[in-house]
């Protein structure tokens, strides 16, 4: 398995303990503001599995949110952050994005990795993209677009980044197609 080691030149965050956790089978979590806090929450082990920590949750498909403070380390300022995000949102067939959730729940890591001054990119991808075949309906412009609202600044989508990428400190960032 390939994964990140940290050294010289990169700076792991482990984020995994214990965070809070609660289900939300009627959607309401966004509305109500549980990502900044969860009342009536759990303790859950991350990274693990809410079948395999409570037996009364065996089954449970549907919502539910993990909160954990973390402090961005000060040396990330002027420095590159990878951010992998499922930012794998539904479409309607002329490609707006119809449920942005994903997107939104993206936003605070990385206007917190913004604010520490890193340079910032992102990546992820719609769908089940083909390698080597570029669909038109796989692309991320949508996306991109969606982010850039959100964050308030101009959010660049980078396609053809095999040969590498230029990634600046704020304000500049980008969003590479996985």
């Amino acid at each position: 398995m390939l994964y990140p080691i940290q050294n010289n030149f990169r700076n792991k965050l482990d984020i995994s303990g214990i965070w809070d956790f609660k289900c939300d089978p009627d959607w309401v979590g966004e509305k109500e503001g549980w990502a900044n806090g969860l009342t009536g929450s759990r303790p859950m082990a991350v990274p693990g599995s809410w079948n395999e920590q409570y037996d009364d949750l065996f089954g449970y498909f549907d919502l539910a949110w993990y909160v954990k403070k973390v402090y961005v380390p000060s040396c990330w300022q002027g420095q590159r952050v990878f951010i992998r995000a499922d930012l794998n949102v539904p479409q309607d067939d002329a490609g707006r994005i119809t449920e942005d959730t994903r997107i939104r729940a993206s936003i605070p890591c990385i206007q917190m990795a913004l604010d520490a001054g890193a340079a910032v990119m992102v990546t992820s991808h719609l769908g089940r993209p083909t390698e080597g075949e570029f669909k038109p309906e796989d692309s991320l412009a949508p996306v991109a677009a969606r982010l850039s609202e959100l964050l308030g600044r101009e959010v660049p989508l980078v396609a053809n980044w095999v040969d590498g990428v230029t990634v600046v400190p704020p304000p500049v960032n980008r969003l590479v197609a996985a």
